[in-house]
């Protein structure tokens, strides 16, 4: 009788993962900047010609005025962090470098790696919608309950917007994690190998809590330092919805946000090479 051998799915080492991700950006920043600039300087004149010449044509609240101007924007900010991505998976997993100090890829690589980033966005929106409304839901049941029992219920409309701030941050928490067992799909795509979402969900499963953590720890600090110079800028007079800081803001996003890619490219390395 023979007897089928099953290979144990490897473990990622997640801190360490994590600190070749942070050690990649340092020590190829100058390359980052190279792959990155023309992008950069696309994305701050695009910024200007919607906010100065785009954004006035639409008479609307400011709430709505900023709706559409992200709607317009979301798209190529997208697109450009695709090219950028697609580089820098390359660099990582190939020391792939650009020949030329002008980087502006934008072939089928690139659209092919922008449609699945797509699809996980809309996926992460779709599970953040969802744990939003359970949540929301299961505060109103809990409140409804209290009554019952005649528990005493503070009004609930004076923490209503804090409330819904901590409810929108676990749900987008949840969905970041969630989708980023789909995202290992991402560097394959970047290296033009075959690959699919159920491959990449298979390769995380026993992995799910390290990606997890490792997501967090890529993400949650540079959003942190974005948060820490949104409130430099408001105390030294720097309005954060004028048209020079929302470029600057988007650019310095970009540039961080190579940081979880770097974690995608090293995760991949160790789960599905």
């Amino acid at each position: 009788m023979l007897t089928q051998t099953v290979t144990p799915r490897p473990k990622l080492p997640v801190l360490r993962t994590v600190r070749e991700a942070y050690l990649g950006v340092i020590t190829n920043f100058v390359l980052l900047l190279r792959i990155s600039w023309v992008w950069a300087l696309s994305i701050a004149l695009f910024e200007l010609i919607v906010r100065l010449f785009g954004i006035p044509l639409f008479k609307g609240s400011e709430l709505q005025e900023d709706f559409v101007a992200l709607a317009i924007l979301c798209p190529p900010y997208a697109l450009a962090g695709a090219s950028i991505a697609v580089a820098w998976h390359r660099l990582l997993l190939r020391n792939e470098r650009s020949p030329s100090r002008i980087y502006f890829r934008l072939d089928r690589l690139v659209w092919g790696y922008f449609a699945v980033v797509l699809i996980i966005i809309i996926l992460g929106l779709v599970i953040a919608l969802l744990f939003l409304v359970f949540l929301l839901g299961l505060i109103f049941v809990g409140v409804v309950v209290l009554g019952v029992f005649g528990v005493v219920v503070p009004d609930i409309s004076v923490t209503a917007g804090s409330i819904g701030m901590v409810a929108v941050s676990v749900a987008a928490t949840i969905a970041m994690v969630l989708t980023s067992y789909l995202s290992i799909l991402l560097p394959a795509r970047a290296l033009e190998r075959t690959a699919s979402f159920g491959e990449a969900w298979r390769s995380t499963r026993s992995n799910r809590w390290r990606i997890a953590i490792g997501t967090l720890l890529t993400w949650v600090p540079p959003l942190l330092l974005m948060e820490l110079l949104s409130e430099i800028a408001s105390l030294v007079g720097i309005s954060v919805s004028h048209w020079g800081w929302t470029a600057t803001n988007t650019i310095l996003a970009m540039l961080l946000a190579v940081v979880y890619v770097g974690f995608l490219s090293y995760s991949y390395r160790h789960l599905l090479t």
